[in-house]
């Protein structure tokens, strides 16, 4: 995937898709041990199977917040030891993948079916979506549209349901949705955070965040918080017309029957005193409704609809925010849309895109952006 795209509105590749609400357990931070007993059918981990388990919840921890804070901690205290979840392999009669329980049980659980573990697509998925349960996740949709993991670029997501082993990506490393997932479980400033890499900490980047032809590059002192920011140059200075040179990142959200707002927002500053520059932040969003129903589980009143629905209806994408120029100084600027509630429908697609203006139309440094996301409440 190139760094600098054409585009007509903001329709590029989205996450999907996951869901408003975390379930009861929502932790942040767990510690996990594999034991080869201690429930029904249970068997023993082989050095090949543990490997793979224990690759898959290091990819789960290793992603951060906006200021660099690891969204979820999961540490292994090896083999039969006393932990916050006991991960156990069954060599069990039932169909079930895998299974995961916190409450009302004093001590969490997880297990993960041996008929399939000869896979490595298998446990890197089962393994993750049944932790991620314990974190906090709830069933989401089938397609992923970051494809760099895969020939075939729709592929399920660590939390999507109803799918086959088959079709899991070949990697123990999460996609974007899942990265964005943990962000609006866990992330922070103390709004719900909705992007997989609003501050640039992940160091994969140009896999989901869309520039358009703007000059830029990484870089790390100087940063609003955590340890990485982007540097790009302006625009010219028409506020409405020149619109064509951006930063963006997109998401799905699965909504259902929650009523919340959202809004877009940015952490902009200029490089030095003698560049006159303003910072634009844009919200855009379009509604999607699923077709059919799967009959598998989905919260927030989603059950009786298919979120793996490959060919969903979608509205037509509207820019819901533009703000106004924030004239930028060498202090970095919060500049942020007011807040919208879109048309109700069972998903959304968002898109948050920031850029620059010179004033003088002619002259321009450096900006540096930081910290790009949508927010829910």
């Amino acid at each position: 995937m190139t760094t600098a795209l054409l585009m007509i509105g903001p329709d590029q590749p989205t996450a999907q898709a996951y869901a408003q609400d975390p379930n009861n357990c929502n932790d942040s931070s767990m510690t996990y041990s594999l034991w080869d007993y201690g429930i029904e059918y249970s068997t023993a981990w082989d050095a090949w199977e543990a490997s793979r388990m224990c690759e898959t919840f290091g990819e789960l921890g290793k992603h951060k917040a906006q200021d660099g804070t690891f969204l979820l901690s999961l540490t292994n205290k090896g083999k039969h030891k006393s932990a916050d979840v006991k991960v156990h392999l069954l060599d069990t009669p039932s169909s079930t993948y895998g299974s995961s329980s916190c409450s009302p049980l004093a001590q969490a659980r997880m297990w993960v079916n041996e008929n399939w573990a000869w896979d490595n697509k298998f446990l890197w998925k089962t393994g993750a979506h049944e932790m991620f349960h314990l974190g906090g996740a709830e069933h989401g949709g089938r397609y992923d549209s970051w494809y760099g993991l895969s020939a075939q670029w729709q592929t399920p997501t660590r939390m999507s349901t109803c799918t086959e082993p088959s079709l899991n990506y070949n990697s123990a490393a999460l996609a974007f949705d899942d990265i964005a997932y943990l962000n609006w479980l866990h992330g922070n400033p103390s709004n719900r955070q909705m992007m997989a890499d609003s501050g640039f900490e992940t160091g994969t980047d140009p896999a989901w965040i869309f520039y358009n032809g703007l000059n830029h590059f990484f870089y790390g002192p100087g940063s609003q918080d955590g340890v990485r920011h982007v540097r790009i140059n302006p625009t010219m200075n028409s506020h409405v017309t020149q619109q064509s040179h951006f930063i963006q990142q997109n998401v799905r959200l699965l909504n259902g029957d929650d009523d919340e707002q959202y809004r877009g927002t940015v952490w902009m500053r200029e490089h030095s005193s003698p560049y006159v520059s303003t910072g634009v932040v844009e919200a855009w969003y379009r509604t999607i409704n699923f077709d059919g129903n799967n009959s598998c589980q989905y919260e927030d009143g989603l059950g009786s609809t298919d979120p793996n629905d490959p060919t969903p209806s979608a509205g037509v994408w509207t820019r819901a925010r533009l703000t106004a120029p924030e004239p930028l100084t060498t202090t970095y600027s919060f500049v942020d849309t007011t807040w919208f509630n879109p048309p109700s429908a069972h998903a959304y697609d968002f898109a948050v895109r920031a850029r620059g203006q010179s004033v003088s139309g002619t002259t321009w440094g450096w900006l540096y952006v930081d910290n790009l996301t949508m927010e829910g409440t």
